[in-house]
């Protein structure tokens, strides 16, 4: 059986993701939700698609480099397997808010006149549901990713970057063009032509990681300072805009309006993530080579491994556990609530990993790691050629292919 070795770091760094998400939707405006979150502009979610797509990068070269192409299929049965959670997904919440209160949050079957057109809105991935808006556009994502790979196959980084930085600027002008779901604008949705901007340039990152030896470039100490300066720079203006509580009118909160809204991801909140991205795998990979916190990072590491799976859990747990238990998301209740998912999220990592998962099954490649303990050993020479000598690879753990 073939393993496929995995940089811990990239995995971490998931986790952090899960956390901050799970947080922010199970226990908004609790002392946990205002801790991590607290430098404005910045959240689990860019994380999320970013990571995604340099992962996918990385794997779609590797089938490549093994077979001669991406492997398009795989690509089509992870968008054809999230669509089918999604509208299961969006058709459990329409359920559910038929017997809970109307300020549930979730959609209403009667807001979208009736069952069949609130029924058909999800299968075309328009229905509006708070929480569960990032499923949908991660669909159009994993579809629009095959042609992204078919111009990098080709070697079409230049074309494909401006086509990607193109669609982006579309996007921001004309956004009702490519939001999901089409929305009233009194409300928000992500807009995936927005969104797609950072997804296929982590693509490309990934696509080129080895052969452009960007796991050296992020590590050197020159990468910290403008990752570590650019993030402290964008912290520090946000709670200033906060605490001045500027006037909805005044230029400066219209310009941060702009440049780093979340749903229509605007360049600032673009190059904050991006800064937090490095940031992150930096310190994190300085941890893992001198072995500190290594039960917090081992635990993240479980999560991040499988993200896509613990954020459909948290889906899952948006819908039902407000809906069976009414909590107040910003008390004592919504960090318990948070805690509570977050440990979901992690056991079912765990079991992922472990023998008792099948071979073969529609979540994932299949591969699994021989026991549920973790594998640690050190880069192999070859990996040491790969990554050069001035930054040695932290402790490489062998783990089955993520859903993602």
């Amino acid at each position: 059986m073939e393993y496929r070795k995995r940089d811990r770091a990239l995995d971490v760094v998931r986790g952090i993701c899960i956390v901050s998400m799970v947080i922010r939707h199970m226990s908004y405006g609790s002392f946990l939700d205002t801790g991590i979150h607290a430098p404005f502009w910045i959240d689990g979610a860019f994380g999320f698609v970013f990571l995604s797509g340099l992962v996918l990068g990385m794997m779609q070269r590797s089938s490549t480099e093994r077979t001669g192409q991406p492997n398009y299929r795989r690509l089509i049965d992870r968008a054809e397997l999230l669509f089918i959670i999604s509208f299961g997904l969006l058709t459990l919440a329409l359920i559910v808010g038929r017997a809970v209160e109307s300020n549930s949050g979730l959609p209403q079957a009667s807001a979208f006149d009736g069952w069949w057109n609130s029924l058909w809105l999800a299968a075309t991935l328009q229905l509006p549901a708070r929480y569960l808006d990032i499923l949908p556009m991660y669909v159009v994502l994993l579809i629009a990713s095959t042609g992204a790979f078919a111009l990098l196959r080709h070697a079409k980084v230049t074309a494909l970057a401006l086509l990607s930085c193109g669609v982006y600027l579309l996007a921001l002008q004309w956004p009702s063009l490519t939001v999901l779901p089409a929305l009233q604008e009194s409300q928000a949705g992500f807009n995936w032509g927005a969104w797609q901007f950072p997804f296929v340039i982590a693509a490309i990152v990934g696509w080129n990681w080895k052969q452009w030896r960007l796991r050296e470039t992020l590590l050197t100490k020159a990468a910290l300072y403008i990752s570590a300066g650019t993030f402290l720079t964008l912290s520090v203006l946000a709670q200033i805009l906060g605490r001045f509580n500027l006037t909805p009118g005044a230029p400066m909160r219209a310009w941060a309006s702009d440049w780093f809204d979340k749903y229509n991801i605007g360049p600032g909140r673009i190059i904050f993530g991006l800064a937090a991205m490095v940031l992150a795998y930096w310190i994190t990979t300085w941890l893992l080579d001198r072995q500190f916190l290594t039960p917090v990072l081992g635990f993240l590491e479980t999560l991040g491994a499988r993200s896509l799976d613990s954020f459909v859990i948290l889906c899952i747990a948006v819908i039902l556990i407000p809906a069976a238990a009414p909590y107040s998301r910003g008390g004592l209740w919504g960090n318990i609530a948070s805690l509570t998912v977050i440990a979901l999220c992690w056991s079912w990592s765990r079991f992922r990993a472990s023998n008792r998962w099948p071979t073969r099954s529609p979540l994932g490649s299949g591969n699994r790691p021989r026991s549920l303990a973790l594998k640690l050993e050190p880069p192999s020479r070859s990996d040491n050629a790969d990554q050069g000598t001035r930054t040695p690879g932290p402790l490489r753990s062998r783990s089955g292919e993520d859903l993602q």
